[in-house]
């Protein structure tokens, strides 16, 4: 019942703001098919609402609702609720019902102080640029610590419990290094290894098993003891470490310079700013002991 209330009340008044600026419908009666070019005019603000208009507030229409506007009849009716809300948001304007201490209302201002904001700022930063000896000194103060690729490998392992296990094994592997994906999957207990086949991939920064294996020859075989385990090993690959070189790179540190720059600027613009106000904070005193 309240619901009805509130919506007759919507309802009674988007007619009178159509009544209040004179809206009026032209020429629906029309016997042409085609949807005539004027529609309607809203008479106190001398509006011309045309075709072009009603294509633009059709457009504006989510798709699954366009159908039932796309008649002559739903033309009209489109044009009249688009100039309902127009006329909505005048009215509001005009006599203040839009409430400042209101949730939309301070987001509204919000989003325009940011704008604002945000154009200064731009206008601030535009001629910030960064040269290229400047891209070269972070290149090479950075090298070791940003754009180093760590040396790597890529080898099977197989962890076994016992030396007499891992030998008889270490045997088989050693003139049939071709085996040990099946072997491995056949008996290894680290369920790593056995869905990979023993597959690993290490970089140098796995130093406690990468210092073990960087001097191993490629694709033959080894067994290892290592913390009470035995481990038998085959590097696959190995990569020693590189560095990334200038050109791959440029791009990506121009754009870390660039924001850096711009921050400062607009910072040390914020800082003088502030310098050339007076402000003053004034807190009250608490009382001391009532």
């Amino acid at each position: 019942m309240k619901f009805e209330k509130e919506r007759n009340a919507w309802e009674k008044l988007l007619d009178s703001l159509l009544n209040k600026f004179g809206f009026e419908i032209i020429n629906k009666d029309t016997s042409s098919k085609q949807i005539p070019e004027t529609l309607a005019i809203i008479k106190l603000l001398d509006i011309y609402l045309t075709k072009k208009d009603y294509e633009n507030y059709l457009n504006k229409v989510p798709p699954i609702y366009r159908k039932a506007y796309s008649t002559k009849d739903g033309a009209y009716e489109l044009i009249r609720i688009f100039t309902q809300r127009e006329l909505l948001f005048k009215d509001a304007i005009a006599n203040r019902r839009i409430f400042i201490r209101s949730d939309g209302y301070k987001l509204l201002t919000r989003n325009f102080e940011n704008l604002i904001i945000d154009e200064l700022r731009n206008e601030i930063i535009k001629d910030v640029s960064v040269s290229d000896d400047e891209i070269k000194n972070y290149y090479q103060e950075n090298r070791e610590k940003l754009f180093k690729i760590p040396a790597n490998a890529k080898i099977r392992k197989l962890t076994l419990d016992d030396e007499k296990t891992a030998k008889k094994i270490y045997n088989i592997l050693k003139n049939n290094p071709q085996k040990f994906d099946s072997i491995a999957k056949t008996i290894a207990k680290d369920q790593e290894e056995k869905q990979f086949g023993g597959f690993v991939y290490l970089t140098e920064n796995d130093t406690s098993l990468f210092n073990e294996i960087k001097n191993l020859k490629i694709g033959k075989p080894t067994l290892i003891k290592k913390d009470d385990k035995w481990l038998i090993i085959s590097v696959q690959e190995f990569n020693p470490s590189k560095y990334r070189n200038l050109d791959e790179v440029r791009e990506q540190i121009n754009n870390v310079l660039l924001n850096n720059k711009r921050n400062e600027k607009w910072e040390n613009f914020k800082k003088d700013l502030k310098s050339k106000v007076s402000v003053e904070i004034l807190l009250k005193e608490e009382n001391q002991g009532g």
